[in-house]
């Protein structure tokens, strides 16, 4: 267990499992601060991301470049919400973008299938699992079909999604 503590500090940049992080105080207007911009940019963002992702989709790219956006995006507007750093931000912006991966795959949906029930995919349980799983399911698919060009692919977008979770709480804590 404390391999993996070590670990996580190391990739992190930051003691996530100190008592002492976790125990300063936190100024109620700047957390009404970075609530307000991370919901606001998770949503809008996320809709952003979801159309960019489309745009490159109509190219044959299908990298998720909509992604970096939105963790740059939420990153940049939650360390600019706050004036005294606290451990909690960082991870509510890991939240924001989690929020803000679900609003991407709506809107790439609403874009993908117009004349669908878009609705009807909000109701089934799975898409639920789809937003976040997305570059698993894609890795998976790749290695049925054997071919290459999907699985480098796939490999790729796998490594963007892991490098935006990082980016993103890495980005947030940098003012401190």
């Amino acid at each position: 267990m404390q391999n993996i503590e070590n670990n996580i500090n190391i990739l992190l940049g930051d003691n996530v499992f100190s008592k002492y992080n976790w125990k300063q105080t936190i100024y109620k207007d700047d957390l009404k601060n970075v609530i307000l911009n991370g919901l606001l940019v998770a949503i809008l963002g996320g809709i952003l991301a979801g159309l960019v992702d489309y745009a490159f989709q109509l190219l044959n790219l299908v990298i998720s470049i909509g992604l970096l956006l939105l963790c740059y995006l939420i990153a940049f507007r939650v360390k600019k919400a706050y004036t005294s750093y606290h451990i909690l931000y960082p991870v509510l912006a890991i939240v924001f973008l989690i929020i803000g991966l679900f609003f991407k795959q709506v809107s790439y949906y609403f874009c993908l299938m117009p004349d669908v029930k878009t609705f009807s995919l909000l109701i089934d349980g799975g898409f639920y699992l789809s937003f976040i799983l997305s570059p698993f399911q894609y890795l998976i698919s790749a290695f049925k079909s054997f071919n290459i060009y999907t699985l480098l692919i796939g490999i790729i977008d796998l490594i963007i999604y892991i490098l935006a979770f990082i980016y993103t709480y890495r980005f947030t804590k940098g003012r401190n």
